[in-house]
This record gives structure tokens, C-alpha cells and sequence, in this order.
């Protein structure tokens, strides 16, 4: 069972409650599919099951996903994989990194398997490529059976998990969950333009940037127009992409002057160049200024009726260039009042979800906007139905069972320029500083070896007693990784 602590509480008052429940119930009544699981044989359903594990990242349910991109950062569901559990790959294992997690971080030792490679041309789930191939599918289908039933854990939860959940259970004859929501409600959490429209509904139109989701070339050139006049910058969002790839930020002084049409050929080309291929909805919004902070609330959403969601960290992300591309992040340093309007308000968020069959993971994004801290708005923009770069490292942490009082630093850095550096030799570089579970209690661990082997950038949270002692030595493995 993955080991869950929630930090922060915040109770609704039985009306509120009551509302949001109306609210789950209008939704369902207006698209019964949002939560529904009855599709899938088996008798598979959300939670987790006492058997075994099946963890794995795969990225192609989110918009603009690319193949590397799973290849890139699959290794980070190594923290939440135990003894009995077993890790799937979309590239090779990793010895050397695996010895390390087991004997060095104590994180145990599960089965490590690198699924088949899909045998058409274009991208395919890693659960599709589970059940393609036969022999694969029968050692999946032994290993249910051996462990008396299996709980899968996707990254981000998808009709494709969901599918292979149900050829298991039929297969194995065995229990079988899913840590993770029913597909639609997936959908929509991660919907970017839904996101908006539920949190003003629940909050408030002043919670959230001014955002519209159009669904053509035409309503799309004329919403970014009138924005233009109205804001300095204006931001267009592929619904449901992530870590800031989708978000085209634009200057209002470019647009102004522009016609209707030349505004609609000057979006076309830069979506372009994102990798949009043309496909409606889009988000079209705001983009504030000035951002003192940006947020997240992580959540952990139990079974509705079990538990209210609870509220495991308040962080701040650490952002980089004009699209706000994800480079890391670290505990949220808040005023008391804001800080509690943030659980509030992120409970409320939660309850919904839940009410409408969400169960898992999930961190909701926002920004402060103002020039101070104690007068700033709290604006939410966004939410990461999924598994991320920030809840993963917190349940490492919690995995690894440090002083309750000891903070940490994550750093999930790109950058192309930087030399290669094999992970022995990162191992080497750290020295002193690397954690160890049985002789040294803080430092860094390594989350992922492949940003480092491949020279694109670094990926590790850094264990110490103060938060300013955690980016002290974030700041010293970062200067000692780049050689």
C-alpha cells in the first residue's frame, strides 16, 4: 500500500458539501460516460487491491506527447515500485540504477521488464503493447496469478489501462484494480477548459484567469483579438498537454493592427511549430503578470464514501522561459491565510472529483498574482490528473520514511547542452552527499538515470534538514553533475 500522509485538513461545511454533491450529480446526468467502468470486463474497478503492483509511465493519452518522452522519465515510477511489485519499461533496464535503488535508496527489488515495441509505425500505448504481444501478455497474466491479484498503477489513467486491466482479470482469474480514475472523469480533470469552467463554478469567476475553449480557426482568431486589446499577454493552451509543452504565450503588441485572417495564419504556424496538428478544442486565456509564486496542491483522492480527499503538500513550482516550462519544485513558504485558503479551496476541488468516481493521484496548479504575497489572488489554472514531477518524489520521501520535519528540494532539469555523464560517474561526483537508507539519512537521490546518460539534463531530489539546506545541496550536486 502506497504510504499516504496528509499534511493540511480542511473540512466543508454540510451545505457546501451538499452543493458539490448536486453539482457530481448534474455532470453524471449530462454524460453518464464520465465516470463509468461497466465497459470493461472483468469486474475491474478503481482502488487498490492487496495483490501485487504493475507500475508504469506512458504518455500518450496526454496532448502533444512524443515517443522519448515516456523513454525519458519512466524510470521515476521505480519510487513507488516494491519488492513484489513489478516495473515496466518502454526502454531497457537499467542495472546499475536498479542496484542502486534497491541496495543504496532501500527501496526494494521488483521484476523490471521492457515491454515489446509496438509493431506498427505509429505511437502506441504501453498497454495496447502489452495485450499485442502474446508471450508478454501470458508472463503479465502468470505474475497476476502468482501474486493472487494485481493493482495496476499507470502515470496518467487511460481507456488503454483500463483495457488491459480487463484482459488480465479475464485471463489471470484473479482480483484486479486500477490506481487511477475511470477514463472519462480522467478526461475531463486533465481538460484544461473544464478544469476552468468547474472551479468558477465552484469558487467563483474571480478564481480563475479569464478562459474560453473554442472549438474552431475562426473562434479561436477572434477570442485571441479581443484578448489582445484587453491584456498584454495572451495565452493559447492545448487542452489537455502538460509541463507547460502546449502553452503558446503571445505578446498583445504583436497582434495588434492584425486582421482577423492574419492573426488566424500567425496562430497556425506557431501551434505548428508546438506540434499541433490543427485539432479543436483549444484553450484560449490569459496570462498574468506579475506571478509572485505558482503553487500546487497534491492530492490523494481515496474511494468516494472511504475518506475526504486529502491534502499531502502545498508546493512551489520552480518555472522556467515565456511558456513556464516545469524545471522543478519545493515546499511552499505561504502566508497562514493564504495558505489555508489554498487547502480550502483545493478540498472543494477535490470533493468534486471524487463525487464524479476520481480515485488516485492528482495536484492542481495555480498562480499568485499581485506584487505581495499577503494581498496577491489566487488564480487556478490547471490540473494534473496523474502521477507528476512533484507527487512522485513526495511519496519517495514518504517511502523512505525520513524525519517528518526534514524538507526537500526536486530538481527535473532539460537542458540539452550538458554534458553527458554516465550514472556510476554521477554516483561518484555526489560522493558524501548521496543518501543511503542504512548509514546516511539525508542527501541527494537520483530519481531517473536517463536524462544524465543521454547529456539532456538532471533529474533528483535533495533530503536535508531545512529547506535552505536542502537547495544548498540541490544547488552543490547540480554543479557537481554539470562537471
Amino acid at each position: 500500500m502506497l504510504p499516504i500522509h496528509a499534511r493540511f485538513h480542511a473540512v466543508l461545511a454540510a451545505d457546501e458539501r451538499q452543493r458539490i454533491a448536486g453539482r457530481a450529480q448534474k455532470l453524471v446526468a449530462s454524460d453518464p460516460a464520465i465516470s463509468a467502468t461497466v465497459d470493461f470486463a472483468g469486474g475491474i474497478r478503481p482502488g487498490i487491491g492487496s495483490g501485487a503492483g504493475l507500475f508504469y509511465e506512458d504518455h500518450v493519452s496526454m496532448g502533444l506527447a512524443q515517443p522519448e518522452d515516456a523513454v525519458r522519465y519512466e524510470y521515476r515510477m521505480r519510487a513507488l515500485a516494491g519488492s513484489a511489485d513489478m516495473l515496466l519499461l518502454a526502454g531497457a533496464p537499467h542495472v546499475a540504477f536498479d542496484e542502486y535503488c534497491r541496495d543504496t535508496v532501500g527501496l526494494g527489488g521488483p521484476r523490471v521488464l521492457q515491454v515489446p515495441p509496438a509493431r506498427r509505425r505509429r505511437i502506441v500505448s504501453l498497454g495496447r503493447r502489452c495485450q499485442d504481444d502474446a508471450r508478454f501478455f501470458a508472463r503479465l497474466t502468470a505474475f497476476a496469478r502468482d501474486a493472487d491479484g494485481l493493482t495496476l498503477h499507470p502515470y496518467a489513467c487511460s481507456g488503454n489501462d483500463w483495457l488491459l486491466a480487463s484482459a488480465l482479470a479475464l485471463a489471470a482469474r484473479v482480483p484486479v484494480h486500477v490506481a487511477g480514475p475511470p477514463p472519462g472523469v480522467a478526461r475531463r480533470v486533465n481538460d484544461k477548459g473544464w478544469f476552468a469552467e468547474q472551479v468558477s463554478w465552484l469558487l467563483g469567476r474571480h478564481t480563475v484567469p479569464p478562459t474560453n475553449t473554442v472549438l474552431g480557426p475562426a473562434a479561436l482568431a477572434g477570442r485571441v483579438a479581443l484578448l489582445a486589446r484587453r491584456f498584454p499577454r495572451v495565452v493559447i493552451k492545448v487542452p489537455d498537454s502538460a509541463g507547460g509543452r502546449g502553452n503558446l504565450v503571445l505578446d498583445s503588441r504583436d497582434l495588434h493592427g492584425l486582421s482577423l485572417k492574419a492573426i488566424h495564419r500567425r496562430l497556425r504556424r506557431l501551434l505548428g511549430a508546438l506540434g499541433w496538428r490543427g485539432t479543436f478544442p483549444l484553450v484560449a486565456g490569459v496570462w498574468e503578470s506579475p506571478v509572485i509564486a505558482s503553487p500546487s496542491a497534491q492530492l490523494w483522492l481515496p474511494l468516494q464514501g472511504e475518506a475526504a480527499p486529502m491534502v499531502e503538500g502545498l508546493f512551489v513550482q520552480l518555472l522556467t522561459g515565456d511558456e513556464g516550462e516545469f524545471i522543478g519544485a519545493e515546499p511552499a513558504r505561504l502566508p497562514a491565510a493564504v495558505e489555508a485558503r489554498m487547502v480550502e479551496e483545493a478540498v472543494r476541488i477535490g470533493t468534486l472529483f471524487q463525487d464524479l468516481g476520481y480515485f488516485g493521484r492528482c495536484s492542481l496548479d495555480a498562480v499568485l498574482v499581485g506584487e505581495r504575497m499577503e494581498t496577491a489572488e489566487l488564480h487556478w489554472i490547471e490540473c494534473n490528473g496523474r502521477w507528476g514531477g512533484v507527487s512522485i518524489p513526495l511519496m519517495l520521501v514518504n517511502r523512505l520514511a525520513v524525519d517528518a520535519a526534514a524538507q526537500f528540494v526536486i530538481v527535473q532539469q532539460v537542458d540539452g547542452d550538458q554534458p553527458p555523464c554516465q550514472f556510476g560517474a554521477a554516483l561518484k561526483r555526489i560522493g558524501s552527499r548521496l543518501y543511503h537508507h542504512q548509514r546516511h539519512r539525508q542527501g541527494i537521490v537520483f530519481l531517473s538515470p536517463r536524462l544524465m546518460e543521454s547529456g539532456s539534463g538532471m533529474h533528483f531530489v535533495s533530503i536535508a534538514e531545512t529547506l535552505d539546506d536542502a537547495r544548498e545541496q540541490a544547488l552543490a550536486a547540480r554543479e557537481l553533475l554539470a562537471g
